[in-house]
């Protein structure tokens, strides 16, 4: 549901926004290490389209540490969105969830604590 997907080593040979990745690739070859390509959850089509400015940028405007407002699956546009569809749940702010437990009727039931800033 998140959307787990690879990098075409093809793109990423040429793609700008990796230079500095393959420098350090190349560098780490040069050391005898290996290197991977590990799978993201970032939709690498998307990112494609950012670096030749086809669509809003995202991970190329480093929004990395700030959520990846746009190329992301990230939880609240699938799970938490398909949840909040039922109109069966509610998110709160400031609401630790202390415990969950499967009622008899298969619901779940979350007992919180509210806390403030």
């Amino acid at each position: 549901m998140l959307g787990v997907n690879s990098i075409d080593p093809a793109w990423f040979e040429n793609a700008n926004c990796y230079r500095y990745a393959r420098v350090s690739r190349d560098h780490a070859h040069e050391s005898g290490l290996k290197t991977v390509f590990v799978p993201s959850v970032y939709d690498f089509n998307y990112m494609a389209k950012e670096e030749i400015k086809q669509v809003t940028r995202s991970a190329l405007a480093q929004e990395v540490i700030y959520g990846n407002n746009q190329g992301k699956r990230s939880l609240d546009k699938t799970y938490l969105a398909d949840a909040m569809g039922t109109g069966r749940v509610s998110i709160h702010t400031l609401q630790p969830v202390r415990r969950i437990e499967q009622r008899p009727d298969g619901d779940y039931l979350l007992t919180v604590r509210g806390i403030n800033e």
